[in-house]
């Protein structure tokens, strides 16, 4: 599931990688560092789970579940 919801993320951080071998790197000082980072971002991204879950329950929402419960837990002891 990681890799449909971080595609784009993996792709740049391929191609940065990619392009890290392939191009000339003089001149650019932090090159090894960029290519590090993005080698740890791709394996982060690969392997770890759960990333991909969102929560989805704003506070407002959350709020209006919490007030419902307690007025059906007030009515049932009215009721009762």
């Amino acid at each position: 599931m990681n890799m449909v919801y971080n595609f784009g993320l993996m792709y740049e951080a391929g191609k940065e990688i990619y392009l890290f071998f392939t191009q000339d790197p003089r001149g650019q000082v932090d090159n090894i560092h960029d290519t590090g980072y993005y080698v740890g971002l791709l394996f982060y991204l690969l392997i770890t789970p759960g990333l991909a879950e969102y929560d989805v329950t704003s506070e407002k929402t959350q709020a209006l579940i919490e007030n419902q419960k307690m007025l059906d837990e007030n009515l049932n002891s009215l009721t009762n």
